[in-house]
């Protein structure tokens, strides 16, 4: 059997422009973002700050450049980079509340884009697109493979 990712594309060309038309409104209204999107085959996410903030995204990582003469504008960039940090950390809550009440009903295999770009040595990415994730399920109890949904 062959590798399920072996012929996907890098990137899903809907995922991208939604991401475009998301990047250009936080552009305009000059404000962050924090988030992802899927289709059924890939991932795209992004996180996102304005120009105004005091926060920059670098090859190396983040990077805070605080002002002792701007107190407001280093206030509110500590502001940005909790407030997504804590929408992040509550999405994981309602997201792994919901894979987990999946796996109860399914026996699932599951293996994420980061781990597969590790295990295959890939340039593991910092904020872009990926494949989605490798899922194999059965309905637990009955042991038949199925390609769609629960039923």
């Amino acid at each position: 059997m062959s590798d399920p990712l072996e012929n996907l594309p890098q990137s899903d060309p809907k995922l991208k422009e939604a991401a475009a038309e998301i990047d250009a409104i936080c552009k305009k209204y000059g404000i962050a973002a924090f988030y992802g999107l899927a289709s059924s085959t890939h991932a795209e996410f992004k996180l996102n700050f304005p120009k105004w903030s005091m926060i920059s995204i670098e090859e190396q990582g983040f990077r805070f450049r605080a002002k002792s003469a701007e107190p407001e504008r280093s206030e509110a960039s500590i502001h940005l980079a909790y407030s997504l940090r804590d929408i992040a950390g509550l999405m994981f809550q309602n997201l792994e509340a919901l894979t987990q009440a999946i796996s109860q009903r399914l026996d699932i295999e599951h293996t994420p884009f980061y781990k597969i770009w590790d295990l295959d040595g890939w340039q593991k990415p910092s904020l872009g697109a990926a494949p989605f994730e490798t899922i194999d399920f059965k309905k637990k109890g009955r042991g038949k493979n199925k390609k769609k949904g629960f039923g």
